[in-house]
């Protein structure tokens, strides 16, 4: 079993990596040509790069070994992918595209539990960097719109219930003096 402190130098010293790992280097065009390329794979390098990103922005100084632990492996498992695309040499390999496809898609198909198990350190706990999301487009004008439509309303109302007491007021008046 790990002790805390190889938890986090194994998770700095992939993210170290990581975070220094650009989607565009791995296209390798020049070294393997346009047809073997992976350029398609940059959507996917993209998102778990931008995620190794956060978590080297994020403090980790209060988050369980346990998560740590959890996220080195994913870092570690994606570093080795990634060194594995930078490492491709398509010559005397059968398929070389193939090849090319599945160390793409295993890219791809590792985010969705990377994400899963990163969100959980990276979500802010609450009160912490929370900021509540200000309304945005239409919906405030028209809100706006309706409070001022209320308000005339209500105004007009109140007017005629004054004139109207006001009148009965008079009523009642001339109607004690004559009476």
């Amino acid at each position: 079993m790990s002790t805390d402190k190889e938890i986090r130098d194994r998770l700095k010293t992939s993210l170290d990596q990581l975070v220094k790992l650009k989607s565009t280097q791995l296209i390798r065009e020049d070294v393997v040509g346009p047809q073997l390329s992976f350029r398609v794979g940059i959507p996917f390098f993209e998102r778990t790069l931008a995620l190794y990103r956060q978590l080297a922005n994020t403090d980790l100084s209060r988050v369980p070994s346990a998560y740590l632990e959890i996220a080195a492996n994913h870092a570690e498992e994606s570093l080795s992918q990634f060194q594995q695309i930078e490492a491709f040499d398509p010559h005397g390999i059968d398929r070389p595209e193939q090849v090319r496809n599945l160390l793409v898609n295993e890219v791809r198909d590792a985010h969705a539990a990377i994400y899963e198990d990163l969100s959980v350190i990276l979500v802010p706990s609450r009160g912490h960097g929370e900021k509540v999301p200000r309304p945005s487009g239409a919906l405030p004008l028209i809100l706006l719109v309706a409070l001022i439509a209320g308000a005339v309303i209500v105004g007009y109302d109140y007017s005629l219930l004054d004139n109207l007491i006001g009148g009965l007021q008079k009523f009642a008046h001339s109607a004690m003096k004559s009476g």
